[in-house]
Formats: C-alpha cells, structure tokens, sequence
C-alpha cells in the first residue's frame, strides 16, 4: 500500500516538473525572447518612459487614412532615423502607451500591423493601425501610438508621449492640424456608413459614380439653367461671392414624380463641379447625417445630397423620424453663411414636407421641380435611351402620343423590354439589333394595359386625363 502511494508520490512530482518546465518555456518565449517595449521606448528616450506625460486623442474608424498621411507628412518612415514598431496586443483590449511604458509592463515588440482602406485611389492605402512611431521632430522626440479599439470599441486612438505635457500636446496638436490638409476623402464622391455598433459612424463607402454629361440629362431648359445657375456656376463663383459678402451656404430642393431624373442629376452634378467633396445621404445610412455635415464643413467646399427627404421630413404631428427631422434643421441652421455648403434634398412628395424645413427661407432657397416630359423630350429620350440598338421607328408621333404621362425611367425601361424582345426573337448565328414601331408599342402595352399600376407608379407614369363626355 505504502509502495503504491510512493509511486503515485513520484509519478504526480514528475508531471509537476514537466508542467513547469512547459510554464517556464512559454514565459521566456512569451515575454523574454523579444525586447519589451518599455526598454525600447528607455532607448529612443535615454529615460525611464514610465513617467513621461501621455496626451490621447480619439479619432473615427473613417480618420484612419488621413491620421497615417498626417504622421508620413510630418515624420515619414525612415526621415530623420524615425521608424515604427510593433507590439504584441490581447485581441480583446487596447492597450495605451501609458501601459506599456510602465516599468512592469511585459509587453513586447511585435510586428506591424496594418489595415488596407480604399481611398478612391489606384491602389488600397495600407494604413498603421497598431503600431508606435519614434520620432524626432520640431519639439524634440516623440512617441506617437496609433491603436484602433477591440471589437465592441470603434475608436481610433493616438497617444503622444513626449519629455513635457507641453511638447507632447503640441505634438498632438501638430498632428491633428495637418490632418485637415491631409484629408483622403477631399474631392471624393463618398457615403458615411452606420457602426457594427448601430450609433455612431463605421466606415465610409467611395462612389465611382459613372460620368453623365450634360446632353443626357433631358430636361426643360429652364429646369437646366436653374441648377446650372444655382450649383455649377454658384461653386465657380465663390471667391467673388465671398468678396461681395455674399452668404455661400445653399439649399435647394429637387421634387417632382418618380422617376423624372432627380437622382440622375445630382450624380451629374457629382462630377461636373470639379474640386468639390460630395456626400450621399440616403434611407440606410441617415443616422450619419450630424459626422456627414461635420465633414462637409470641414472639408468645404461641398455637396450634400439627402435622397427622398420626406421619409424623415414629414409633417411633425404624423412623423416618428421627428429627432432626425429636428437634426436637420438643426444642421442647415447651423453651417455658417460663410460655410461652402450645398444641401440638394430631392422627393417625390413635397406636399408632405415639415414646413419649417421647406417654406422657410435659409434652409431651402430654391424648389427647382423635375416636370413629367414633353413631347420633345419623350422624343429625345427614346432616342438616347435606344443607344446601342438600330431603331427603325416609323411613326414617332404615334409613339410620342403612346407615351404621354410617361417619366424617363419609365421610357428606358420600354426600351429595355423592346430590346428583351428582340434580342428573344433573334437567331443566335446572326442576332438583330433593330428596333421598329412594333417592339415600341408592344413593350408600352405590356406596361400600360391590365392592373400593373404598382409599376406604373414606380416607374413615375402619370395616367392622362381622361375625356368628358
């Protein structure tokens, strides 16, 4: 019995030591097989970091990019024998320079991390996001730590330590000044998208948006003139404005029925004001609106454009988006007449709008309004929508008649099912491209008779009045 338990005795020391040699060999790889970052930091400093002053400054997920072209404008790699250095981070915290300068701090150097963000450019921009950049600049050496906060943490931390407060907050200060000149998003198309989180701004989305010209907008040419006149030639003149003492914040609204090209010209205008930022606000990422206009000021001059504003700016008494109402009103109020800003909001329902955003000089200058087309538009329509095909047509003014009450969305898809019909109809040796009469009015009876209204609402066909007897 004694011998038994003397071999248990035995059998338990010699896994003991086994597990503390395992414990042994993971701590001197863990912690002593790589420098820990405090002595690293004692090195580039010739001092003890644990009692240096650290300033923090929290930034958005989206600021990322232009936080990494800030710190490459003012210490870029290798200038000045500034470089970058890793550390070794838990996936579930986010450690600040302040712990791991702390003289018990274990943690060690590591690799780099860095996250690909596109930024409208040819290539994705890897940007640092944890990582400590040792520099030494105009206010002496400097440890500047950009770390990005763990999973339920959107945030975007810089954290500057320096010999003084004074040095490190000028550091600070420095930095986030020349982000304003560094801005990746300046002249870009972009949307601000809601968090993981749902409160707050997640990320920002870059539009390519394809060129429109203005010959295919097809519109009345007063209708043209006044957007030409209010933005395009407005954002040209803005200097002189400005020495005039002319206010250069603008509203106007876009309203007419579905389908009338209201979107289109705002992406028209996207491209056609050269040098200007512009936002997209639409239903799924409204709640960015107050980081999206705080954008637009900082980085004027700019467009915003809030598609179908009547989802949220619907008479007070019948509306639950009211907050997000109150918010807008609350931005157009709030960006200086000196600011360059444009707001374009667009709908289908002006009616229905609150009005204190509407009738309300200040907020919106101008209602420009998107008519139905007419017969010489309907025309050109056809024809512009009829690219690419052969169109044989023999009795426009038939058509021209057909079509009355129809918007242009309503007319690209004619042309479209007149093409799905002829292209079924076609012999795969030799597919025809042409276009007659017949696949026109084919297509627009498919549309216009029988109970498909929904489609016709969408698509914006207004039904024409119907004789008196």
């Amino acid at each position: 019995m004694m011998q038994g338990l003397l071999w248990l005795l035995v059998l338990f020391m010699a896994v003991l030591a086994v597990g503390i040699g395992i414990a042994a060999w993971y701590v001197r790889g863990r912690y002593f097989s790589a420098s820990r970052v405090h002595d690293l930091l004692e090195g580039f400093f010739g001092s003890p970091p644990s009692s240096m002053p650290v300033v923090t400054r929290e930034y958005s997920p989206m600021d990322l990019p232009t936080l990494h072209r800030a710190l490459e404008a003012l210490y870029g790699q290798d200038r000045d024998g500034s470089r970058t250095i890793g550390f070794k981070a838990d996936a579930f915290s986010s450690p600040r320079l302040k712990d791991l300068a702390a003289a018990n701090s274990w943690c060690t150097t590591g690799p780099v991390e860095y996250e690909q963000i596109n930024v409208g450019e040819k290539d994705c921009l890897n940007c640092v996001s944890n990582g400590i950049l040792l520099g030494d600049g105009n206010e002496g050496k400097a440890a500047l730590m950009v770390s990005k906060g763990k999973i339920y943490e959107e945030k975007v931390f810089l954290d500057v330590a320096a010999s003084t407060l004074a040095a490190a907050s000028r550091v600070a200060e420095r930095v986030h000044a020349a982000m304003s000149g560094a801005n990746v998003y300046r002249h870009k198309v972009l949307s601000l998208q809601m968090s993981r989180m749902g409160c707050g701004v997640g990320g920002v989305t870059l539009h390519d948006l394809p060129v429109i010209t203005r010959d295919q907008l097809i519109l009345p040419a007063a209708t043209l003139d006044a957007i030409d006149t209010n933005v395009v030639q407005f954002l040209k003149k803005l200097e002189l404005l400005r020495q005039m003492n002319r206010p250069i914040k603008r509203g106007l609204l876009f309203h007419g029925k579905p389908g009338t090209g209201k979107t289109l010209v705002a992406r028209h205008l996207a491209n056609a004001c050269v040098g200007v930022t512009v936002f997209f606000l639409t239903a799924d990422n409204l709640g960015t609106l107050t980081a999206t206009c705080t954008m637009a000021r900082m980085l004027e001059p700019a467009i915003v454009v809030i598609e179908d504003v009547d989802l949220i700016a619907k008479h007070r008494e019948d509306n639950r988006y009211a907050p997000m109402l109150h918010a807008l009103m609350n931005e157009m109020d709030g960006v200086s007449s000196a600011a360059a800003v444009i707001f374009i909001l667009t709908t289908n329902r002006p009616d229905v709008l609150e009005e204190a955003l509407a009738a309300r000089p200040g907020r919106v200058d101008q209602a420009i309004e998107f008519p139905l087309p007419d017969d010489t538009c309907r025309r050109r329509l056809f024809e512009l929508y009829g690219t690419g095909l052969d169109l044989a047509i023999q009795d426009w003014d038939a058509i021209i008649r057909r079509s009355q009450g129809a918007s242009p969305a309503f007319i690209q898809e004619v042309m479209r099912k007149a093409a799905l019909e002829v292209a079924i109809a076609s012999d795969a040796g030799s597919p025809s491209r042409t276009v007659t009469d017949a696949e026109v009015l084919t297509a627009m009876r498919a549309m216009l008779v029988g109970n498909d209204r929904l489609t016709r609402q969408i698509l914006g066909f207004e039904e024409p009045p119907r004789p008196t007897s």
